[in-house]
């Protein structure tokens, strides 16, 4: 499909928008910006027990945990020399659980895994892998009570 010559192109497991001649070279140009899109979010309750993220069926996580969890290895990552997110967004239910992460993350700015400890509270992580998730990266973005 092209439209004011952006070409979005479907196959089975990829999706590519590649723009040409929309805005000046080399120069910003607002039109040439993806605006107001939205990522489905696979949703669980999670706990007791183990919990495994698969990539391929969705790259963001909304976890409510209903019992002390395990995430285990995030799957699907895609290959190396591609870059892959995974986004979790953990809700604590009425009462406050623990939450265990995959050995071997490396977590950048001093962060760890820790979650909000409060009943309702919300933690928020970004994981990400360059080499199909032999070396993964996390992000503590923050949480509220």
């Amino acid at each position: 499909m092209t439209d004011n010559n952006i070409t979005v192109v479907l196959t089975e497991e990829n999706i590519s928008v590649e723009a040409t001649a929309v805005g000046p070279a080399g120069g910003y140009f607002p039109g040439s910006m993806l605006v107001d899109y939205s990522i489905l979010a696979q949703i669980a309750s999670v706990g007791p027990g183990d919990f495994t993220p698969n990539l391929d069926n969705g790259n963001t996580f909304q976890l409510t945990l209903a019992g002390n969890a395990t995430i285990l290895p995030v799957q699907g990552w895609p290959g190396v020399g591609e870059e892959g997110k995974a986004t979790f967004y953990i809700e604590q239910d009425a009462t406050a659980r623990t939450l265990q992460w995959p050995a071997g993350i490396k977590w950048m700015n001093s962060a760890s895994g820790e979650i909000a400890n409060v009943p309702g509270g919300w933690s928020v992580f970004m994981l990400t892998s360059v080499d199909a998730g032999a070396t993964v990266f996390g992000f503590h973005v923050g949480f509220s009570a």
